[in-house]
């Protein structure tokens, strides 16, 4: 069974606009199931995903369903030098089909 690291965010469903507090799971970084937030450094140690050190990465995120409506969405998150700097929906501008759960932008 697959491990995913969480992304905890506090915004806005896309769907019911409810607040709500997004849970993003994503594949990167030491794969342990650690919570993030935006801010904070991804963690790197014996099962990983991705390399550390590269300069801005795009990651795959996958919300679970809002609590209000039961709607999903796919996100993005951006990295610079490890450190998460924001999420934002997916809306096809990075094509993470048929590659690895990231891109990296810049190395």
């Amino acid at each position: 069974m697959p491990k995913y690291n969480t992304l905890l965010v506090e915004s806005n469903c896309t769907y019911c606009h409810e607040k709500i507090t997004l849970k993003i799971e994503f594949q990167y970084g030491e794969i342990w199931d650690y919570i993030y937030f935006v801010g904070d450094k991804i963690k790197w140690g014996e099962e990983n995903i991705g390399e550390p050190g590269k300069k801005s990465v795009v990651l795959d995120g996958v919300a679970d369903a809002c609590e209000n409506c039961e709607e999903a969405a796919d996100y993005l998150i951006f990295l610079e030098n490890d450190i998460i700097k924001f999420t934002r929906l997916n809306m096809g501008e990075h094509s993470l089909f048929n590659v690895d759960s990231f891109i990296v932008l810049e190395p």
